[in-house]
């Protein structure tokens, strides 16, 4: 009798002891996170990633991106791709500006003592180039519309429009 409450007791500490050690083994370790932390802070610091345009707007796609409307003529092809190198190069100051007016507006408001009057302005210029941008974006398309019949126009309108609600044009 005293043998097999023994052997229970034996069996019911092993198992007590398997279950600990498979439930120690299975958890992720927090010792783990400070290694993470630590390989995170010895790498070197990354170059900023540039945004890299849309499929469609690869050399290989041609550019400016097709507007996939129904029966384009060829006439019509060679003015959205005039009408979109120039929108382009109009765009592409506005946005550099916009980046460095950004850029200087976060070191502004990291300064150990932010000039509110600074950070005034430099928001009002953003907001003036972000306005800028946005008319330039919408006069683009209102050029558009005007070389388009009133079926391609339809299928331009239905397109989600991108410049409303985001600030990447």
């Amino acid at each position: 009798m005293k043998e097999k409450i023994l052997k229970s007791n034996f069996l019911c500490i092993t198992l007590i002891l398997v279950m600990l050690s498979l439930t120690g083994v299975s958890q992720p370790g927090s010792q783990d996170k400070p290694r993470q932390q630590e390989k995170e802070l010895r790498m070197p610091p990354q170059p900023p990633q540039f945004p890299q345009p849309p499929e469609n707007c690869r050399p290989d796609h041609g550019f400016p991106p097709k507007l996939d409307l129904p029966e384009m003529t060829s006439e019509q092809e060679e003015q959205l791709k005039t009408m979109g190198t120039k929108h382009m190069q109009a765009l592409i100051p506005l946005k550099a500006q916009l980046a460095e007016k950004e850029a200087g507006l976060i070191i502004l408001l990291i300064a150990d003592n932010p000039d509110s009057k600074k950070i005034s302005t430099s928001i009002e210029e953003i907001s003036k180039l972000r306005t800028n941008i946005l008319k330039q974006v919408v006069d683009h398309d209102l050029s558009i519309r005007k070389i388009l019949t009133p079926e391609q126009k339809v299928v331009f309108d239905l397109r989600p429009k991108p410049f409303i609600g985001s600030k990447d044009h």
